[in-house]
């Protein structure tokens, strides 16, 4: 899928965790990009479950890795320092939960977001 053979991948990637880590990077700056600042964490939480949902190619990620790769993955990224906290964590939680299982609808996902996550 990427266009190349392995050898060419790893002669740019020390190892398979390297490569992993630079995939998700690059889409976590592009959905950051995409999502930018939004007037509160509800409407944050709703654009980024938006700009995921818009790349296919990260369904399996969302659908079959383990969350706890994801969360180590988003951790030590330089690029989502809220993460690092309690609360940034809970709120990755959160995303990756609708992602998994999405509510009723969009409208349905926000009305959850805002009865439960507003501060």
């Amino acid at each position: 899928a990427a266009g190349c053979s392995r050898a060419t991948l790893y002669r740019h990637y020390d190892n398979k965790d390297a490569l992993l880590h630079a995939f998700v990077q690059r889409e976590a700056r592009d959905i950051l990009d995409e999502v930018g600042t939004q007037p509160s964490e509800v409407d944050a939480v709703v654009a980024t479950l938006a700009a995921v949902r818009a790349r296919p190619h990260l369904r399996v990620w969302y659908a079959e890795t383990d969350p706890s790769v994801l969360q180590d993955v988003f951790r030590e990224s330089p690029l989502v320092p809220a993460v690092a906290d309690d609360r940034g964590r809970w709120i990755l939680r959160i995303i990756m939960s609708f992602l998994r299982e999405p509510g009723e609808s969009p409208v349905d996902e926000r009305r959850l977001l805002e009865k439960f996550l507003v501060r």
